[in-house]
């Protein structure tokens, strides 16, 4: 899959001076491409040879990159280290990487991402009334938590159930906890299960048959699934959860209404609930050794 990274200007073993040398200068750009390859290799535990850095743009530094022939062991032990944490060791002036740490532990395939629908609500949010005239409901985006955003654009007869957002024709937006299918290991394959192949309804839940979701991610956040990464800075603890749109007039029953007197759960259909986004959220330190 694509990766990429984001320093903040060339960083000291570059030996360019500014961000525009390394723009201008096509020795600088080669040497930079060089050491870059040797540092991203050192980081993944891979060889110089693999790394492919098929971009570098302007905006600080962007760097993306890619890496050839990996068996999928390698490709295991990748996604379960902290690659974040050593990146930045490798780039003094390490910015940010693209992705969450947690969705790599998830072992999402970045190719399966969508960075358009990449947004992070961890500062606040607000609402929105989606849906069709006469028959909208609220959207509570889900503060405090990123969302990365999967490829599903085309994938239906049209976009508009989710894009462009405030469109008549979008459905309404909702969550969805994957924590109650087991350990971690069982929450994840259940997450990666309904974005393959959709939803499996539950048979035996308290208000009926049906998938269930809701459209408070606070509520759903006690069903959310969790994992653990082990960083440079220790082990540190993350849910997740997946963002999803549910079609209008599809909602077969709703219950458990809270202070405002809406209601805390839906079922509907599995053919009328979409996930659109992985929803990740870091908490707290935790224990490596039970992930």
């Amino acid at each position: 899959g694509n990766w990429s990274l984001t320093l903040d200007s060339p960083p000291d073993w570059s030996q360019v001076a500014s961000t525009a040398d390394l723009f201008t200068y096509d020795d600088a750009m080669e040497e930079f491409k060089q050491g870059a390859r040797v540092r991203i290799a050192k980081s993944l535990g891979v060889r110089t040879a693999q790394v492919v850095i098929t971009n570098v743009s302007e905006g600080s530094v962007k760097v993306g990159f890619t890496v050839a022939d990996l068996t999928p062991d390698m490709k295991e032990r990748i996604l379960s280290s902290d690659v974040t944490g050593k990146l930045r060791q490798q780039f003094s002036t390490f910015k940010e990487m693209q992705i969450s740490p947690a969705v790599l532990a998830l072992h999402f395939d970045l190719d399966s991402l969508d960075d358009k629908g990449h947004k992070d609500f961890s500062t606040g949010s607000t609402t929105f009334q989606v849906g069709p005239p006469a028959k909208k409901r609220t959207y509570h985006q889900p503060s405090g938590w990123t969302r990365y955003g999967l490829k599903v654009l085309g994938k239906y007869d049209s976009d508009t159930w989710l894009h462009p957002f405030g469109d008549p024709g979008n459905w309404y937006r909702a969550f969805h906890g994957t924590g109650r299918a087991g350990d971690s290991t069982a929450s994840r394959q259940a997450a990666h299960s309904i974005v393959d192949t959709g939803f499996e309804p539950s048979k035996s839940g308290k208000i009926g048959p049906g998938v269930y979701v809701s459209p408070f991610i606070d509520y759903v956040q006690g069903y959310g699934g969790k994992v653990h990464v082990d960083t440079t800075n220790g082990c540190k603890q993350f849910l997740f959860a997946l963002q999803v749109a549910v079609e209008p007039g599809s909602i077969m029953r709703e219950d458990y209404p809270r202070g405002g007197g809406d209601n805390q759960e839906w079922t509907a259909p599995p053919n009328s609930v979409r996930p659109y986004g992985l929803l990740i959220k870091d908490t707290q330190a935790g224990e490596c050794a039970i992930a």
